[in-house]
């Protein structure tokens, strides 16, 4: 989506480590990575009881955010909500 010159590109991510604590690590990198970004609706299951036990899956929706600001409007991006106002 954008409005104005923020642009907000969606994605859902899916990931299975060893543990619960690589689970955490993976996300947290993600959180710090280079492109701004936004992880939300985290889920994590496991086939064990304990999270801490065995294998862990993890689904997440991560928002990455973009300027327009001196950039080239990319053509599948939607109009301008803003300018739609």
């Amino acid at each position: 989506t954008r409005e104005g010159n923020q642009i907000r590109r969606n994605c859902t991510m899916s990931f299975t480590v060893n543990s619960y604590n690589r689970a955490l690590e993976v996300l947290t990198d993600l959180s710090k990575a280079r492109c701004r970004n936004l992880i939300s609706n985290v889920q994590f299951s496991s086939p064990e009881e304990n999270l801490a036990l065995g294998p862990v899956s993890v689904s997440a929706v991560i928002t990455f955010y973009e300027t327009m600001v001196d950039g080239v409007p990319d053509s599948a991006l939607p109009a301008d909500k803003a300018a739609e106002s």
